[in-house]
């Protein structure tokens, strides 16, 4: 039995590298859309397992409220916030519920995007490639957060995008927090191969989970000051204040 699932872990790997490799990286915006439109943006789309939605995502949801409050994000009052990355829909129900006047979501899905217009009727969304596009909202966020996402942009350039657009979208003295890897260095946290039968057969990965650490982080944070970080899992939550209010 452990032979076939080797086999068909293997199938799996050759399958998702013919679909999605691009040279060496992936495209992101494909993988995501697949995984949303299979799984109808319930937790399987995002999550190792149907389990985390019962036991990991509960237990961060309250380590993230708790972080928020230590910090002195107060999300009450006239308080408006924008994720990165919006997947199932999950932190948007936890901010609105938190205390949150407004809420924008954006993901490269357009899957996830639709799924979350249906099942979050408080928040508003939107479909951007974050890693990609240029983003500048209508209303600059008291925070703008994103929760398991960084890892799955592996290439500098996108991440640069990436946290460009986040201290974008931040209003002077407003926070951005965020997940990654960190304390590893830069690169990819998983095997390049993986077993197909015994130790000597195996087939290649397709590779969309890499870490960033801390000085890799900064370097394309402008105007942005650490305040606060912690433990999150098997990552750490960061959180950064935006200092000034230049142009990036």
């Amino acid at each position: 039995m452990k032979t076939l699932g080797k086999i068909a872990s293997g199938v799996r790997h050759v399958l998702n590298r013919l679909r999605f490799a691009r040279g060496d990286h992936y495209d992101a915006g494909a993988f995501w859309e697949s995984r949303h439109a299979k799984y109808h943006s319930d937790f399987r789309a995002v999550a190792n397992s149907p389990a985390d939605a019962c036991d990991r995502y509960p237990k961060q949801k309250a380590q993230f409220l708790k972080f928020l409050n230590a910090t002195g994000i107060k999300v009450n009052g006239a308080f408006h916030c924008i994720e990165f990355g919006c997947g199932n829909g999950f932190w948007a129900q936890v901010l609105l519920e938190a205390g949150a006047q407004s809420y924008a979501g954006l993901d490269i899905s357009p899957t996830a995007v639709r799924n979350c217009k249906n099942n979050v009727p408080g928040g508003n969304f939107e479909h951007v490639d974050l890693g990609e596009e240029h983003y500048a909202p209508q209303k600059p966020a008291d925070l703008v957060f994103s929760i398991d996402v960084t890892q799955h942009i592996v290439e500098e350039v996108k991440l640069g995008r990436f946290l460009h657009n986040m201290v974008a979208a931040a209003k002077p003295g407003g926070h951005l927090v965020f997940t990654s890897y960190s304390g590893f260095g830069d690169g990819y946290v998983d095997s390049e191969k993986t077993e197909l039968i015994g130790k000597w057969i195996g087939v290649r990965k397709l590779r969309w989970v890499y870490a960033w650490d801390r000085p890799t982080l900064e370097k394309h944070l402008n105007d942005c000051k650490l305040v606060a970080s912690s433990v999150f899992w098997d990552k750490t939550l960061f959180a950064f204040v935006r200092t000034g209010g230049s142009k990036q």
